[in-house]
């Protein structure tokens, strides 16, 4: 955030400090919150067979209309078959960026 906001570039020591320093702060909010957070881990469930997971995930630039997708495909093993990461041009908005990412998820994994 320096950087974007004060052109300020930061170590990776500053930047661990800052992160550690940040959840400290929300661990002893939380706690003086008073009531119970039940604590669920998300993990990737494999899917059954004979289908595949794809998971996808994407980024955008409004500045430059431009957005980046990533694609994983996994078997019911959890084994990676393939990924595919694109850069995308001329896109206006996020809402376009994730539906891009979407289909070209779609995409990969039919190939």
């Amino acid at each position: 955030n320096k950087l974007l906001h004060e052109g300020k570039k930061q170590s990776v020591d500053e930047l661990v400090t800052f992160i550690r320093d940040h959840c400290s702060k929300l661990k002893t909010l939380s706690q003086s919150l008073n009531y119970p957070h039940p604590h669920t881990d998300v993990r990737w469930a494999p899917t059954a067979q004979p289908n595949v997971k794809v998971n996808v995930n994407a980024s955008f630039s409004p500045a430059k209309n431009k957005s980046s997708s990533g694609v994983v495909v996994r078997d019911v093993e959890g084994k990676i078959m393939g990924s595919c990461p694109r850069t995308n041009y001329q896109i206006p908005s996020v809402f376009i960026a994730k539906a891009t990412t979407v289909v070209q998820g779609l995409q990969f994994a039919t190939d």
